[in-house]
């Protein structure tokens, strides 16, 4: 991995909560971006907001939360326009 990231760290992304293979930091990114995705469910609960900016500078979060806007804005347009995966 280029950047020196582990493989074993991206295969279990999708367990992230299982697992301590991850910082506080990433922790607080990766419930963020869960929450932000999975929004329709409701707010993003205030804990979660809180951790991350506990955890992040505002720069950061700001990154975050553009960068999770950007990637399901890309994914609503795919599902509405019916986009086929190659």
């Amino acid at each position: 991995m280029k950047i020196g990231e582990t493989a074993q760290r991206l295969f279990l992304l999708d367990a992230w909560v299982e697992t301590d293979l991850y910082t506080e930091k990433e922790r607080a990114v990766l419930a963020l971006t869960e929450a932000m995705t999975l929004i329709s469910n409701g707010h993003v609960p205030d804990h979660i907001y809180k951790e991350a900016v506990a955890q992040l500078t505002e720069k950061e979060l700001v990154a975050v939360i553009m960068t999770m806007v950007t990637i399901n804005g890309w994914n609503r347009i795919s599902i509405t326009t019916r986009a086929a995966l190659d």
